[in-house]
């Protein structure tokens, strides 16, 4: 399994990457996870910040999205994140 390192988060799903992956004949610098899905911000209310410490991130790191994100990244994550979670009623 290759190696990236997330450079930015394009939105809520989209990540850009180095280095550039290559699969078959394509090839890119964009990924979006399988398995995080910005529908469970609708199904939910929101997203528990504890799921990015479970698979799919612990399938590329075993601490998470702190194996996977820079802290500047992960900040942005969690704002973006934060600005989508309904309020608790």
């Amino acid at each position: 399994m290759s190696v990236f390192t997330v450079t930015a988060i394009i939105d809520g799903d989209t990540f850009e990457v180095t280095p550039r992956w290559k699969w078959n004949e394509d090839t890119g610098t964009r990924v979006r996870p399988t398995g995080y899905d910005a529908t469970e911000l609708y199904a939910y209310g929101g997203l528990d910040i504890d799921r990015l410490y479970e698979a799919p991130f612990t399938t590329i790191s075993a601490n998470g999205i702190d194996g996977v994100f820079s802290d500047e990244l992960i900040d942005e994550l969690l704002d973006l994140i934060a600005r989508f979670n309904l309020p608790e009623i």
